[in-house]
């Protein structure tokens, strides 16, 4: 479902900010916690191995590599952080993108357009969904153009015997005619299902 001319631009990564600030702290705090839990995890096991042991130079080695991890870590959380963020801006762009071409989709087809569908990058989330409201929008379509040449047929039809001169045979083919092309169009709008509410405020 790819096609290039429809292709994101790098610099459009924040497509939907208000969503993906969100779950990117969201992630990120989680993450920040899970480090916190293993970093409390990992000290508590120097500090009970070095106050168990009565050697000195075991203890001299536990606590000169505490000293080095704890100098190492506010880079190598840093680089976690930063590794993390991106990978999150990289993938909540996969699905939020899509959202705001499916949105952009919805608003064609309030304003009574059909033509443009939803075109996903090879990478993007929810292809399945996309294929989904564009099989919709075909079927719309479908039986949008299939009303209104029967529309055309029967007005056709009306301008015809507005004219007058027809024998009693020809008025009756014609009205045939018109039935015929009425019936098809009633067909297709019964495959709608439409509210009560819709209903009678249409009659």
């Amino acid at each position: 479902m790819e096609q290039t001319h429809h292709r994101r631009k790098l610099k459009n990564y924040f497509v939907m900010t208000h969503v993906q600030v969100r779950i990117v702290l969201t992630t990120l705090l989680h993450m920040l916690f899970l480090i916190a839990v293993a970093i409390v995890i990992f000290v508590s096991a120097f500090y009970t191995d070095n106050s168990q042991s009565d050697e000195l130079y075991e203890q001299y080695l536990t606590a000169k590599l505490t000293v080095v991890l704890v100098e190492r870590l506010p880079l190598g959380l840093a680089a976690v952080i930063i590794l993390a963020l991106l990978h999150q801006i990289f993938i909540n762009h996969k699905f939020c993108g899509p959202l705001v071409n499916f949105g952009k989709t919805f608003e064609t087809i309030a304003q009574g357009d059909l033509t443009r569908k939803v075109y996903l990058r090879q990478h993007d989330f929810l292809h399945h969904e996309a294929r989904q409201v564009n099989a919709m929008m075909d079927a719309l379509a479908y039986s949008i153009a299939s009303m209104r040449r029967e529309n055309s047929l029967i007005l056709a039809h009306l301008t015809e015997l507005s004219r007058g001169g027809e024998s009693r045979e020809q008025l009756a083919d014609l009205l045939q005619r018109i039935e015929k092309h009425a019936g098809s169009c009633q067909k297709q709008l019964l495959k709608f299902n439409l509210s009560a509410e819709l209903e009678e405020r249409g009659n």
